[in-house]
């Protein structure tokens, strides 16, 4: 089992602490959760995050950044996987270089495809707002992204019908997909 936590309101009441198998932290997540794997494909959250991806290095973690979100992070040290990524695509690479997707979430799912677990949970995975308009499940917005912006509706909405291709595909390789989220 692998497990993902991705940052929707709807992990906030989770014991994250009793998340089954190998748990790969999408963003933020990886920061506030015990996480064996973190994945990005945001710059602006690598370049802002670089000090906890270092720390969580520290202690054998290990995290895997979109190449070009490395553009201005000079140090590549050994717990770091750079992978590159069509950022147009929802269909999932077989090739352990490239982890495709849209946003970090599906590229997260690309990785645990790749895996070939007998199953994937996805926690987190909300594809909306929260009831009080949160948009984590992390107690406060990014520090760098302005206020009230982020992820609105209409791109949550376009990422969702994106994961049918996902599900198809693990469904293909005898992997059961579970969303764990609201």
């Amino acid at each position: 089992t692998i497990s993902i936590l991705a940052g929707g309101w709807s992990a906030k009441p989770l014991d994250k602490s009793k998340l089954p198998g190998l748990i790969i932290g999408v963003n933020d997540s990886a920061v506030h959760a015990r996480c064996d794997i973190a994945i990005s494909m945001d710059r602006l959250w690598t370049e802002n995050r670089w000090a906890n991806l270092q720390a969580l290095g520290s202690m054998r973690r290990i995290a895997y950044i979109r190449e070009a979100a490395l553009k201005n992070i000079p140090a590549r040290p050994s717990w770091l996987h750079p992978f590159h990524c069509d950022h147009t695509l929802a269909e999932l690479s077989d090739d352990r270089r490239t982890l495709n997707g849209t946003n970090s979430g599906l590229c997260a799912l690309n990785l645990a495809y790749q895996m070939f677990p007998k199953r994937i949970i996805l926690f987190g995975y909300d594809m909306c707002r929260g009831p009080n308009n949160e948009a984590y499940w992390w107690p406060s917005e990014y520090p760098w992204a302005r206020p009230g912006g982020g992820t609105g509706n209409k791109r949550y909405s376009e990422w969702a019908g994106q994961f049918a291709r996902a599900q198809e595909q693990c469904k293909a390789q005898g992997i059961e997909v579970l969303n764990a989220s609201k």
